[in-house]
């Protein structure tokens, strides 16, 4: 390519993108006969939502409610049914010790919308020796079950609520006020340890943090050493507000999908929540472009002093960490120190007065 093919002039022609409307497909009569004749035979059923079913949520609720199965969604589709009492969160190595016990259980799993791997349902373990029934409107994105239902999602939980009805199936009766308030007890906090002193705890921040952040937001999770805390306690609301740039599998790529996500939803403050490593792998460098277009972006590190060694280990955790909100400052932002109970009460008031991207810098008590 020759080198001066960035400075030539052209002209410019305004193309426009002409991208297909999906239309919606209806699954075959059969098949949905054969998988009402499933959910008829079972007696502990769950529905399993993934990033596919997120438009269909108003039907499958119906459907969840019509058989008396649990709600439960893969973690791309996170938060599809917060706040229904059957909601059993995000299933696999995520769930909490109750959702877990009632998939242990369960003997027929309705997949909605979901392509989940190995380590997504615990290595196969939450559906080994229970029946898998699938429904998704792609061939692509439906694995192996007993009983593949291709159509749109929400077409076809309706199409199963009225066939159970013209067959007079009863409701499994899965779902009682017992197991509702078990699911209620998961979703408090028990007990926390002291921490000592210039730090604060992970768990009792990050809750903090889901309550008084904007209720409208974007929720950027970067990789790392705590992923799964931020998976758990800091929620977008809405799935489709929810970013997981970790395919890559790598930490790091936080920063830079937070401001995508900026640029794309101007209108709605972004969150990201990163540790102090991956915040540090090219995170101060998206941060000042974040500064110059005035982004509306809220970094929260988790900051234990973490650096990592040849081997991808992490050393030196629990020495003096590197105040990150120093960085912010110097940088063009906003940044504040979160190192005990005092700071973490005045973050509501820093949160609602911010100017420009915010950067939280939590100094935490967490073991090596």
């Amino acid at each position: 390519m020759s080198a001066d093919i960035a400075r030539r002039d052209v002209e410019f022609r305004d193309v426009t993108l002409d991208v297909p409307q999906p239309r919606p497909i209806a699954a075959a009569p059969v098949a949905v006969w054969l998988a009402a004749s499933q959910i008829a035979e079972a007696e502990r059923p769950i529905l399993l939502a993934g990033r596919g079913a997120i438009e269909a949520r108003p039907a499958l609720l119906r459907l969840a409610d019509r058989i008396g199965a649990p709600l439960a969604t893969t973690l791309k589709a996170k938060d599809l049914f917060r706040g229904e009492p059957f909601d059993l969160e995000v299933a696999g190595g995520l769930a909490g010790p109750v959702s877990r016990m009632v998939f242990d259980v369960a003997d027929l799993v309705i997949c909605v919308g979901a392509g989940f791997d190995g380590a997504a349902i615990r290595r196969g373990a939450m559906v080994d020796g229970r029946r898998l029934v699938l429904i998704d409107a792609d061939d692509d994105a439906t694995p192996q079950g007993d009983l593949a239902v291709r159509g749109d999602p929400a077409a076809v939980a309706d199409a199963l609520v009225d066939t159970l009805d013209s067959l007079n199936v009863p409701s499994s009766g899965f779902r009682t006020e017992a197991m509702a308030g078990l699911l209620a007890e998961q979703a408090r906090m028990g007990g926390r340890p002291r921490t000592t002193s210039g730090t604060v705890d992970l768990e009792t921040a990050l809750r903090r943090l889901d309550e008084i952040l904007p209720r409208r937001r974007v929720v950027v999770d970067d990789g790392g050493r705590f992923l799964t805390e931020t998976l758990r306690h800091v929620h977008p609301g809405d799935p489709r507000a929810y970013v997981l740039p970790v395919n890559f599998g790598s930490t790091g790529l936080g920063m830079g999908a937070a401001v995508g996500a900026a640029i794309g939803r101007p209108d709605v403050p972004v969150v990201m929540v990163c540790a102090d490593d991956g915040f540090l792998r090219g995170g101060p460098a998206e941060f000042t472009t974040a500064v110059r277009y005035g982004l509306d972006i809220i970094v929260i590190v988790a900051n234990t002093g973490a650096v990592l060694g040849p081997q991808h280990d992490r050393v030196g955790i629990g020495q003096r960490p590197l105040r990150m909100s120093g960085v912010a400052d110097a940088l063009g932002g906003e940044g504040v120190t979160v190192s005990g109970p005092t700071d973490l009460q005045r973050l509501e008031a820093v949160i609602a007065h911010r100017t420009r991207p915010l950067l939280i810098d939590l100094h935490l008590d967490v073991p090596g």
